[in-house]
C-alpha cells in the first residue's frame, strides 16, 4: 500500500529513517543502475591496476609459454587530463547585468562587479569549477553547491548568549556523487523534488553554534569511521 502522507513532512525520527532507506537504496546496484557505472569508471580513472587477473599489480605473463611479460597501462586519466586542462583554460569571470541605465544603478552594478570579482578569487572558483568539470567527465555528474552560511562572513553583533552572530557568505564547493542523494528515478534534473548534500563540519565548531546539543554531537560517529 502506497503511503499515505508525503514522507518530507514527517516527524524528524521517521524522516530520518525514510532518508536512511534512500541512502541504501541510492548506493546499492540493484537499484540504481548507474552506480555501477560510476564504480567501473572511478576504477578506470583511479588506478593503476587493469589486470583482472590480479588486483595488485598490471604485469601479466602471456605468449606460447608465458615467456612474455604484458603490462597494461591506463590511459583515461591521461587523456582526461589533458581534456580537463582544454575545458577550464578561460579563467571564471562574472558581471552584473542591468535593465536600466539610470546613474545609481550603474554605480551599483560597479560594486556588484567587485563582489564577482572578490568571490571568484577568495573562494577559488576556478579551482572548484575544476573539479566539477573533471568529477563530470568521469562519471558523467558534476556539482557545484552553494548554500548561504550563517555561521561564516564578518562578525558584526552578539546575541544574549554571548554568541557572535556572522553576516553569513556563500559557502562553495564541487562534492562528489557520493556526498549526493537525490531521485535517481528522474531522468530530469529539474523534476527532482528534493536533494541531499553531505557536507564535513568540525564537531567542536558545531557544539560552540549548539551548545544544547553538544552531548548527541559528541555522540555522532567520525566521517573516517563511515
Amino acid at each position: 500500500m502506497a503511503d499515505q502522507e508525503y514522507w518530507m513532512s514527517l516527524e524528524s525520527e521517521q524522516l530520518a529513517s525514510k532518508m536512511d532507506e534512500r541512502h541504501t537504496n541510492f548506493f546499492v546496484s540493484s537499484s540504481n543502475t548507474i552506480y555501477q557505472t560510476w564504480c567501473k569508471n572511478l576504477y578506470y580513472y583511479y588506478s593503476n591496476v587493469l589486470e583482472s587477473q590480479s588486483s595488485l599489480t598490471a604485469l601479466n605473463f602471456t605468449g606460447e609459454q608465458g615467456e612474455l611479460v604484458q603490462m597494461r597501462v591506463p590511459q583515461a586519466r591521461s587523456l582526461i587530463r589533458q581534456l580537463l586542462t582544454l575545458a577550464t583554460k578561460q579563467k571564471l569571470a562574472f558581471s552584473a547585468i542591468a535593465e536600466t541605465s539610470d546613474r545609481p544603478v550603474v554605480e551599483e552594478m560597479r560594486i556588484c562587479d567587485a563582489i564577482c570579482e572578490d568571490t571568484v578569487k577568495d573562494k577559488e572558483l576556478d579551482l572548484i569549477g575544476e573539479t566539477m568539470v573533471e568529477n563530470g567527465l568521469v562519471v558523467g555528474t558534476g556539482y557545484l553547491y552553494v548554500p548561504w552560511r550563517t555561521d561564516m562572513g564578518t562578525p558584526f553583533t552578539v546575541d544574549d548568549q554571548g554568541n557572535i552572530i556572522y553576516d553569513g557568505a556563500p559557502d562553495i564547493s564541487a562534492p562528489f556523487i557520493t556526498d549526493v542523494i537525490y531521485d535517481f528515478t528522474k531522468s530530469v534534473w529539474k523534476d527532482n523534488d528534493w536533494a541531499e548534500v553531505r557536507t564535513r563540519r568540525n564537531r567542536w565548531n558545531l557544539i560552540a553554534q549548539h551548545p544544547d546539543l553538544a552531548v548527541a554531537i559528541k555522540a555522532l560517529p567520525s566521517a573516517q569511521r563511515q
